[in-house]
């Protein structure tokens, strides 16, 4: 503890209070100018906010974006200030459902979001410059002037999306894209602030998309410490993964991807997470397979082997650009045919039951003179056996999901995608990175797509998604 004497200062020992993931993050600072000359153009006064400017952003490059500072006066009505988590948000301090998928912060090619329609989110495209757009929304009855956004590439060292970010750690300066200031957002309407997203600043097909984020300046005062999108109405996110297969691949043979995506993150205390996959869309010609890396323990030793003729084996995993990979015509996947799950190799014993056969029922207390039987009509083989599942799928609360083996790589084949979940045993600030393998038989033309939602989750609130649409 400190010492209380004043005059006798002595150091700090002990255990930190508050704790490094309670400290405060975001912290407002005001700037005052006083001076005699009222021109709001005068060298002194631009000069002043030149450094306020400079200020700001070397605070968040020293903490390496560990902590922000907000220079900007607060008025009366900055928290009428908003960018939607969903379409349901209505710029409340925090919002509920899917936040991942933000209406105002999108993509376009061309520059053309600003047109009514274009507000939705495409595929970027490398190579070339795409356009990033985020809407501001004023709930007040005053015009707001000078407002900031500020965009983000997250997981810039990753490459990878990832399905929690915690504010502003996870707004690093280093993945910053642009900054832009809406001279005036009109009251009860909206504005909206735009950058060109140069190729240079794209990332290579590493992964598929890294996530956008952005933030609106002002910003909130509370909360102060890390913190979800959700918790914030100045926050939004964007990390809508398509898969677009190659042109050669839509074709009657199909293909496989395999999508790549982190969970867990190194600021969290809780251990464990729940990984839940809702279909939004489903469509019978997709299959899917999620890799836990590693995170569960038993699947080698209970799961069914499959042999499907995928490029997947344990020492090539394909990923990037060339996650999507075509399946050759003519290679049979399915014993029953496209949509349906092969066969269940059961262990046990295997018995002839030859045609003619009659088993009698046993008489009953209630009817002693029972005579009911059964005739098989044919010759029949049944199999007998069982399959020690129940253990793994309790101990990791397997919903929806089957352990599989598939060319060697423990997997569990989603059989639910309506509704499939897990528990996975992470540590404390443990982060993994899991893939979701998928198998698309034939083609719908591309007209077509599946969309698939994985969400993290922690005493059942959702910290963070991912969505992944699949074209036919």
């Amino acid at each position: 503890m400190q010492n209380t004497r004043s005059d006798e200062p002595a150091p700090w020992s002990g255990s930190r209070n508050p704790t490094y993931l309670n400290s405060q993050r975001v912290f407002h600072e005001a700037v005052v100018v006083i001076t005699k000359d009222s021109s709001l153009t005068s060298t002194f006064i631009t000069d002043s906010d030149t450094w306020r400017n400079s200020h700001t952003a070397n605070f968040r490059r020293v903490t390496s974006g560990r902590a922000m500072i907000d220079t900007s006066l607060l008025r009366d009505n900055y928290a009428d200030l908003y960018v939607r988590d969903n379409p349901s948000d209505a710029g409340g301090p925090t919002s509920s459902g899917t936040f991942w998928l933000s209406p105002d912060l999108w993509v376009r090619n061309i520059d053309d979001g600003e047109t009514m329609g274009n507000d939705v989110n495409q595929n970027t495209l490398r190579s070339q410059s795409n356009w990033i757009y985020a809407r501001v929304h004023n709930g007040s009855s005053q015009a707001y002037e000078n407002v900031v956004v500020n965009f983000y590439l997250a997981n810039f060292l990753d490459l990878f999306p990832g399905t929690e970010f915690l504010y502003p750690e996870d707004w690093n300066p280093e993945g910053l894209l642009g900054s832009v200031t809406i001279p005036v957002v009109p009251a009860g309407g909206s504005a909206i602030a735009k950058i060109e997203w140069t190729a240079d600043k794209i990332p290579e097909a590493t992964g598929w998309h890294a996530c956008l984020l952005c933030e609106v300046i002002p910003m909130e005062v509370e909360p102060s410490g890390l913190h979800h999108v959700f918790e914030n109405r100045k926050l939004a996110q964007q990390n809508l993964t398509i898969e677009d297969p190659p042109m050669m691949a839509m074709s009657a043979a199909g293909y496989f991807f395999n999508y790549e995506f982190w969970i867990g993150h190194e600021l969290r205390l809780t251990p464990g997470a729940r990984l839940h996959l809702r279909a939004e869309r489903h469509l019978d010609e997709v299959r899917l397979f999620l890799d836990p890396a590693g995170l569960l323990e038993g699947i080698a030793e209970h799961g069914e082997l499959l042999d499907l003729d995928i490029p997947l084996d344990a020492t090539r995993i394909p990923s990037g650009s060339q996650g999507v990979q075509s399946i050759p015509a003519g290679k049979a996947l399915f014993e029953e045919g496209p949509g349906h799950s092969p066969p269940r190799r059961l262990k046990g014993l295997t018995l002839r039951i030859p045609k003619g056969t009659e088993f009698g029922i046993a008489p009953q207390p209630d009817r002693p003179e029972s005579d009911l039987w059964v005739r098989f009509m044919d010759e029949v083989r049944v199999q007998i056996g069982h399959q020690p599942f129940t253990a793994l799928e309790e101990r990791y609360r397997l919903r929806g999901l089957r352990p599989v083996v598939l060319n060697g790589i423990p997997l569990l084949e989603v059989t639910d995608p309506g509704d499939a979940s897990l528990v996975l045993p992470l540590e404390p600030g443990q982060r993994r990175k899991l893939r979701l393998f998928g198998l698309v038989l034939g083609s719908r033309g591309g007209n077509e797509s599946a969309l698939y939602h994985i969400t993290e989750e922690l005493a059942d609130r959702v910290l963070g998604g991912v969505s992944v649409e699949v074209t036919v």
